[in-house]
């Protein structure tokens, strides 16, 4: 994931004490819970720019820049506590996307499961194949399917492109 993460802009002083408002900040050892918004992982989320050029970026990242600087290139800010909205620069740690997946194997919360066998699935293997189908006959577009199954377009441009259920033929 190293590659996918933008560099955090320069951070004015409002935004410095906006970030700060949207954490409960407790004893120095202690988690330091995000109270905004987060993604569909659990990490927190901020906003940094204007109304028109408004970017998103997890909030933890943010914390690490504020707390120690630039993150540096090609790193992973990664949380000791396993908390995902936990903004404590304490619990923080740089390291690669290897050693990201190595502690998260290492402390049990690499899944096996895929597809339908996740709590978190929204469609099934036959709708999957039915999605592809569709896609590849040229006549439904992206849009039009996912409005039909309920998930964003950018997740049908995933199945379609193999890049999600890959495990289905």
């Amino acid at each position: 994931m190293a590659g996918k993460h933008r560099s955090i802009p320069d951070l004015t002083k409002q935004d410095v004490l906006r970030f700060w408002s949207k954490v409960r900040i407790r004893e120095p050892d202690e988690c330091w819970p995000w109270t905004a918004s987060g993604d569909k992982n659990g990490y927190g989320q901020f906003g940094i720019g204007s109304r028109v050029t408004l970017k998103m970026f997890r909030a933890h990242r943010v914390a690490w820049t504020i707390a120690s600087g630039p993150i540096p290139i090609g790193l992973c800010v990664l949380h000791s506590c396993d908390n995902p909205t936990c903004q404590n620069p304490r619990h923080f740690f740089c390291g690669t996307v290897t050693d990201n997946n190595h502690d998260m194997m290492q402390k049990g919360r690499y899944s096996h499961v895929r597809g339908e066998q996740s709590e978190t699935a929204k469609l099934t293997e036959n709708q999957v194949r039915e999605i592809r189908r569709r896609y590849a006959s040229g006549k439904f577009s992206q849009h039009s399917i996912a409005r039909e199954y309920h998930v964003d377009q950018a997740n049908i441009w995933r199945i379609v492109h193999r890049q999600k259920w890959t495990h289905v033929a």
